[in-house]
């Protein structure tokens, strides 16, 4: 059954036609194509993954980057963001083997699911860590397709080689590696060890990793505070990506600002200059938001030349069920006719209990849909992810794990338990369908909250509602007061520092001292930590 048959069925059934409130259709939107030089090889890679034609934003975003410009891209979900960063550090590595980029991004599943992305690519452009002695017959005759020490493997799920190797060792490190908390404490030290001068890392094939994927938390606390450890990374560091800023709002992106200031800084300190690549879905400000986050000037893309397939917006108040079983009921449905469903709730609590109602009202479903959410075990969530991306799964019912830009493959179906708080994160969970060119469907089922049942008396308030900014304040006082010791125990401060304006901070810091977080230098002008790691 497709989308439109769905929506004509329902607008026929007994039980669901009374709610609905709205019915809404957004019409497509054609692509806008722009040429790009390209190295005829990296063009030729991208052609056998069916990628020919460059939508406008991504040539004006890449020329931009190939220009030395600190660059921020705001368009919507499935415009091939990823591919305005990779390409240009790709070209930059084909040029200088030494070239290295830091990827964040603010959850894990984006780290997996563009790090296995961008090792494929590596691997079919050529760019390879040095080869241990065994050959591509062990991975073929272990069952493998397609692979290689800086690619991926069919049928390695979770982007890690984890076979041993024809010489009993643990799996080798590729061009792009994730550093994170789900990074076992072995292969982190291997990671190190790559960029701590005059030490290998492999005793015998010393390998090269070019590209670091990772999160704020983890660049907080266990690579900002041990800066030295990573000494050939950061001076040659050429590119920092900063993916989904708009969820670096409040307290957290004002904290998250503070410790990109330290990278900045420790990047001074070694000698090297980045430049920084923001990407953002559909907000306000993302030139201001990104200026702010960084504390540099940016150029900002924001026109998308991405087409947009038709989209079905519906709006739904239940009469007489709770929101809850209304929702399980449309997600059965869905799943009898066939349509790829992904089911937004906003608690851990509620993404089970649908789960658990929809195999109770529908078993034959059991293996055919999941729920997804923060608290799984990491291989549990990518197992989850790749079953979505393969069509195995033909449903899941998740929170806004699932909301950002984790490739989950074509999606025909989004239901949205409640309006999620803002116009962005809405039209963000609703990116997640129609990504391959066909139309689909976004039910909001409302709750009983008094925006909800306001949009569902007013839809025409939603849809003229602009997207809200993101607004952090790297100015605050409490925050500025808990990152300065950090900085100071990284790089001690100085006068004329070469991010914080140090004549500005003064009143801070003579507070800091009194208060005995730092320690003034005998002539006044230089501050240390008191402690070691005040992170």
């Amino acid at each position: 059954m497709s989308v439109i048959n769905l929506i004509e069925s329902l607008e026929k059934d007994d039980r669901f036609s009374p709610s609905i409130t709205e019915h809404r259709y957004i019409h497509p939107v054609e692509p806008l194509y722009k040429k790009i030089d390209l190295d005829e090889n990296l063009r030729g890679v991208l052609k056998n993954q069916g990628i020919e034609l460059f939508w406008s934003h991504q040539v004006e975003a890449i020329d931009l980057i190939r220009q030395g410009e600190n660059v921020v891209v705001m368009t919507p979900t499935a415009s091939g963001k990823s591919l305005i960063y990779n390409i240009p550090v790709i070209e930059s590595i084909i040029e200088n083997p030494e070239t290295r980029a830091l990827y964040i991004f603010p959850l894990k599943g984006l780290e997996q699911d563009q790090v296995k992305n961008l090792n494929e690519l590596f691997y079919e452009v050529g760019i390879n860590p040095p080869s241990p002695p065994f050959t591509q017959h062990f991975y073929r005759s272990a069952g493998f397709s397609k692979g290689g020490h800086g690619g991926i493997l069919k049928g390695d799920e979770d982007g890690l080689l984890k076979e041993k190797t024809a010489r009993g060792t643990k799996s080798p490190l590729r061009v792009a590696e994730v550093y994170d908390g789900d990074t076992t404490a072995y292969r982190r030290g291997k990671i190190r060890k790559v960029f701590q001068r005059g030490i290998a890392g492999e005793t015998e094939f010393p390998p090269r990793v070019n590209v670091i994927f990772t999160n704020p938390d983890m660049l907080h606390l266990a690579i900002n505070p041990f800066h030295a450890k990573w000494e050939e990374f950061f001076k040659n560091l050429k590119y920092v990506v900063v993916d989904e800023i708009h969820t670096y709002r409040g307290v957290f992106g004002s904290n998250v600002a503070h410790v990109l200031r330290r990278l900045r800084r420790i990047c001074n300190y070694w000698g090297s200059n980045p430049q920084f690549i923001a990407c953002s879905a559909t907000i306000a400000n993302p030139k201001d938001i990104a200026e702010e986050l960084i504390g540099l000037p940016f150029k900002a893309v924001t026109e998308s030349g991405a087409p947009q397939a038709g989209r079905h917006f519906m709006f739904i108040n239940p009469l007489l069920e709770s929101p809850y079983t209304e929702a399980t009921a449309l997600f059965i449905k869905c799943l009898e006719a066939g349509l790829k469903t992904i089911v937004f709730t906003k608690a851990r609590k509620i993404t089970e209990l649908i789960y658990k109602w929809t195999v109770d009202r529908a078993p034959q479903f059991a293996e055919k849909i999941s729920p997804y959410r923060a608290g799984f075990l990491p291989k549990e969530r990518r197992e989850i992810e790749q079953k979505l991306f393969s069509g195995e799964l033909l449903g899941v019912v998740s929170t806004s794990a699932l909301e950002l830009g984790v490739d989950i493959g074509g999606l025909d179906v989004c239901i949205l338990i409640g309006y999620p708080g803002s116009i962005s994160s809405t039209w963000q969970r609703a990116g997640r369908v129609g990504r391959e060119g066909q139309e689909s469907l976004i039910a909001m089922i409302a709750i009983q909250d008094a925006l909800d049942q306001y949009f569902m008396r007013h839809p025409d308030a939603f849809f003229e509602k602009s997207h809200e900014a993101g607004v952090i304040d790297p100015e605050n006082k409490n925050i500025i007061k808990k990152h300065l010791p950090c900085a100071s125990s990284e790089i001690y401060l100085r006068a004329g520092d070469s991010v914080y304006d140090i004549e500005k901070l003064m009143p801070l810091i003579k507070e800091l001292v009194q208060e005995g977080m730092l320690n003034p230098g005998k002539r006044g002008d230089i501050w240390f930590s008191r402690s070691r790691m005040p992170h």
